[in-house]
């Protein structure tokens, strides 16, 4: 309870409020404090919270004028509140986006996953490997930050592999920016948090169509934003960024090609034959598809096709049974679903005809002019 200069006395306002998936707890959004320092000679403030107008929270500090030191003892309450914050809140150790919507660790992706052996080798090493190692390379005085660009086509599994690696990095805070939360200033509030909350996993999606990072143009208000939160002044120890693209060649070369910004490009290439033998027996395992399925010939029968065509082609082959009254998938519902798909993709790169122009007659034609 509070008064306010002698008038009725009010309650705190108070609303419940997500700290993470699936908590949330009751906080006041509108109350007045009153605290004091520890220690002499004795100091007092008056904290103010409520909800302005676009419904932000905000925080008041009120502090005596006339005592020395009143206003560096404010900031420094501020100050120590925000690293306090960091340092225990419900943002440390938590998955969420630019706009502090928590998002789930756990998705499954893990168990979904396959790659081509050697890109395997190149994640372990190169990203889940160094993620894992930041507190020894911090005791050892080495940088602990990195970034690595994930290229491929549409389709590959590049965001899979971003949320399998998010399930890995259990113990680091991870934040995730799409294209469409980009605007100036965003970035560096972004590696601001990163930095206070290391060790961190900073995910920027589509990298090449973010803000304009695609231009060529070193001195763009967004790309020079990502240059400066990479290597500027600040200390990026414990951050690890992780961004995708589809189109490598899109990136401008300050990004992609300078050691303490990205250090590695791992392609995320159209699956092999071996990778299509893997992916078909997940995937077959997964639609109930039994022993009776010749991985090998399907594997052969779907050359050019990413993890997004397999699973596809597999739901496609669900649909087809059951339209035709069954549970399970059989031969023949594969060999539809293949001439299905492939009938698709023919349509897909074809251009649209144009329309005949229509035959006039004499008379007609005469009108018509």
């Amino acid at each position: 309870h509070f008064t306010d200069r002698g008038k009725k006395e009010e309650h705190p306002l108070y609303r419940t409020v997500e700290t993470g998936v699936g908590s949330s707890a009751e906080i006041t959004v509108g109350a007045t404090r009153l605290i004091r320092s520890r220690g002499s000679p004795e100091r007092r403030l008056a904290i103010r919270n409520h909800l302005d107008c676009d419904g932000d929270m905000r925080l008041i500090v009120l502090f005596n004028g006339k005592e020395d030191g009143g206003s560096q003892l404010a900031s420094k309450f501020l100050s120590d509140l925000e690293d306090y914050h960091y340092a225990h809140g419900p943002l440390r150790g938590a998955v969420f986006d630019a706009n502090l919507s928590f998002l789930p660790r756990e998705s499954g992706a893990s168990e979904k996953i396959v790659l081509p052996t050697e890109v395997e080798a190149r994640i372990s090493r190169h990203v889940t490997g160094f993620i894992e190692q930041i507190p020894r390379l911090e005791l050892r005085g080495m940088s602990s930050n990195r970034g690595v660009i994930l290229s491929g086509p549409p389709g590959t599994g590049k965001t899979l592999l971003v949320r399998s690696i998010i399930e890995s990095a259990e113990m680091a805070s991870v934040i995730c920016v799409s294209p469409d939360m980009i605007t100036q200033g965003t970035i560096g509030r972004i590696y601001k948090m990163a930095r206070k909350l290391s060790p961190s996993l900073v995910i920027l999606e589509d990298i090449d169509s973010a803000g304009g990072l695609h231009r060529k143009i070193a001195d763009h208000p967004i790309l020079g934003e990502v240059l400066q939160a990479l290597d500027g002044i600040d200390d990026n120890a414990g951050v690890f960024t992780l961004a995708t693209t589809n189109y490598i060649e899109n990136i401008d070369d300050a990004l992609r090609d300078r050691p303490g910004r990205f250090e590695r490009i791992i392609t995320i290439p159209v699956p092999d034959l071996e990778t299509r033998k893997r992916l078909i027996k997940r995937l077959s395992s997964e639609y109930g598809i039994g022993d009776w399925l010749e991985i090998c010939w399907l594997a052969g029968a779907t050359d050019g096709y990413t993890g997004d065509w397999l699973r596809n082609l597999m739901q496609t082959s669900l649909l087809i049974a059951l339209q035709d009254g069954r549970e399970d998938i059989g031969v023949s519902d594969v060999e539809d679903a293949l001439a299905d798909i492939e009938s698709n993709r023919m349509v897909a790169y074809k251009s649209t005809p144009e329309l005949p122009r229509p035959m006039l007659t004499r008379g007609a034609q005469e009108s018509y002019a």
